[in-house]
Formats: structure tokens, sequence, C-alpha cells
């Protein structure tokens, strides 16, 4: 009998279910996924998933299993492509992204023929068109926003090794994006450097920063840039990381086990600094890649004018990721770093907008130049 296997790791806890054809169901002929046990046969906790989100079912005539969404608005995501209408079958080594939960599916065949599952159109569904999915397995995927409360706890460590994640130059959507050259813009160095110190550095403010933008300022003057340019900096409270942040900023502290993310964001702007770091097997860059993009469609993918680049990875292994979405009369520009060193992930995205990235972008460099996070630190 073939038989459909979902894993996935929810609270730091993996579990799976098994999918038979013809299995009772509260819905007869199909597995609901969702958050309300009330309706779904298979209930994941996280809030980012809706109470009915998905649906899936045998086609005895494909001999197959598909899915099919049902929550327009938080469509699930099968092997990075968001599903609104019509059904995608679900192979194995197939992702399913419902939320903040990645689900890894398999498939098995045993030697009995597979059981008909009665469908309403009684044909073979018509399905959208999906990427060749990648063969990962089970890896935990970052909060798209940090809406997580916990607070981490120091520990001891012994010499740091600290990661710099500085990236190179990026072409994104052959120039279709608001902002093709994210790293050219911000003048980032293609090199990144891995130091072993117990001391931290002092980096000053670059004097040259000052003269890098000759624009006019925005609506809001020069104070904004000013209040930008006056960075301190932040150092987790576990030695995990450390970065240059405005000192005016708001830091939001939302991390949760085994996940750790902060957001540093301007009352007065859209502008955010969001910083995730969590432990994963090793990842490939396509891997990584994927990941990113899956983090900011889930996160702003219903914003207006949502626009997202394909990942690049530079010479330095960071995979760099360029985006956009529109907000009232401007645009928001982001940009998000991936780079993963021993078995520490780090997500580190920037949000500016578009009216005011020349007056900012020298400040920017040097906070993306200043963060370093220490792969040798446990995370919470």
């Amino acid at each position: 009998m073939t038989e459909l296997t979902l894993e996935w790791v929810e609270g730091g806890v993996s579990r799976s279910e098994q999918i038979q054809p013809n299995q009772p169901s509260k819905n007869p002929g199909t597995v609901r996924i969702g958050r309300d046990p009330q309706k779904c046969d298979i209930v994941l906790s996280d809030s980012s998933v809706s109470g009915l989100q998905a649906e899936v079912y045998y086609h005895a005539g494909s001999q197959a299993f598909y899915l099919r969404s049902l929550r327009d608005t938080n469509p699930p995501i099968v092997n990075g492509q968001p599903i609104t209408t019509g059904e995608v079958p679900l192979g194995t080594a197939s992702t399913v992204s419902l939320g903040r939960v990645v689900l890894n599916a398999r498939v098995s065949k045993g030697g009995f023929p597979p059981t008909e599952v009665s469908q309403p159109s009684g044909v073979p569904p018509t399905a959208v068109s999906s990427p060749t999915p990648a063969a990962p397995p089970p890896y935990p995927a970052p909060s798209p926003a940090p809406y997580y409360q916990s607070q981490p706890t120091s520990s001891d460590q012994g010499p740091k090794v600290w990661v710099w994640i500085i990236a190179g130059a990026l072409v994104i959507g052959g120039g279709a994006l608001a902002w093709p050259y994210v790293s050219n813009f911000l003048g980032l160095s293609t090199e990144p450097t891995v130091s072993q110190s117990d001391s931290d550095s002092n980096q000053s403010n670059s004097d040259q920063d000052s003269a890098d933008s000759d624009s006019s300022p925005g609506s809001r003057g020069e104070s904004f840039g000013d209040k930008m340019a006056d960075l301190v900096t932040y150092e987790h409270s576990s030695g995990l990381f450390r970065i240059k942040t405005p000192r005016t900023w708001q830091r939001k502290d939302t991390s949760k086990a085994g996940e750790v993310i902060l957001r540093w964001t301007d009352s007065e702007t859209d502008s955010s600094i969001v910083v995730d770091l969590f432990k994963s097997r090793r990842l490939s860059q396509q891997e990584l890649g994927d990941l990113s993009r899956r983090f900011i469609t889930n996160a702003f993918g219903k914003e207006p004018g949502f626009q997202v680049g394909q990942p690049k990875v530079q010479d330095s292994g960071v995979v760099e990721l360029g985006w956009e979405f529109s907000t009232r009369n401007d645009q928001v520009l982001g940009a998000t770093y991936t780079e993963q060193s021993e078995d520490t992930v780090s997500v580190v995205s920037i949000l500016v907008l578009r009216s005011d990235f020349e007056q900012v972008r020298s400040t920017f460099r040097e906070i993306l130049q200043s963060y370093r996070f220490n792969p040798s630190v446990p995370i919470p």
C-alpha cells in the first residue's frame, strides 16, 4: 500500500504522521492540516499556521498523493512555490511550508495496489507547475518575523571565533527590482573575515560615511540620517553575536527555544534590522538560498508590490537576496544575508525606505560590516 509520511520539527520536537489511501479522517477522502483540532487530522500548534490551511488526498488514477490549499490568504508553499489554486503532487523529497513549519514528505510503496479514494471530480487533478524538488532532510526554519518571546541566557565561552558577514556584488532579477545591485550600493567588500580573539574589536565610526551621500534629505530632514549614524554596539548576553545599531532605534527580543531573534526598528520610518540565528545540520548553498527566500516570502509576501530576486551565492559563501514592497507613497527595499558556519545559521535582514537609502546607505554599510557571530556559542 502506498503511504505518505510527513516529518517536521515543531517546538524543538521531531514529529511525523503517516497518510494512507482511504484512511479514516474528519473529512472523508482527505487529510486536513492546520491549527484547529476540531477540523484537522494533523494539528500544528505554531501560530503562523491557519486554523484550516491545507489538505492531502490520494488519487488512485495517478497513484499519487496531492496537496491543495484551503486558505488563499495563507497558502501552503510546496518546494518554494505558493499554491493558491489547483493541486500539486507530493513525492519523496517534497517540502511543504505551512507558515513557519516545514514538513518534509516521503512516499513509500508496498506490494499491494492502492485503494482508490473517491474525489468530487472523478478525474485526475489539474496540477500547477512545481519546480523539481531538492532533497533536503528536515531542518529548522527560521521565523519569518519575530513573534516569539523568551530571554536567551548567557554562558561562558572559550576563545571566540567571530565570523564576519560581508557580502559582495549582486545582480537581482536582471535589474527588475528597484535596487538590483544591492552590495554595490552598500559598497561592501567581497571577502568575509574569520578572526579568533578573546577581546572585542573597537571599530570606530568611519568619518568618510558622512561624505558618502550627497543627495538631499527626505521629508524628515537631516535628523533621520544623523540619528541613524549615531551607532552603538550591541552584544548578545550569551556572546553569540554583536552588531552596531542606531542608538535611538527600539530593540525587540522575540527569541524562542533554539532560535535567537532580535529586531531593531526606527519608530518614525519602516527601517529595520533583523538578526536571526539557529542551529542546523549542514546546509548546501542552494538550501540556504531557498531558506532565505522562503523566510522573506512568508514574512512580506502579502505586502503590496512584493518582489523578491533569486538568491545569489557570493565568493565568500554568503547568500544574498534582494527584495522590495510598496508602502504608502514609497518603497521598502530589503536585503537578506544568509550564511552558515559550523552548525550555526545566521540570517541578517535590513529594510529601508527607498527615499531614505542614499542618505543612510553608508550607515547600513557600517552596520553590516560590524556584524559578527560566534558559531561555537550554544543557542539557548
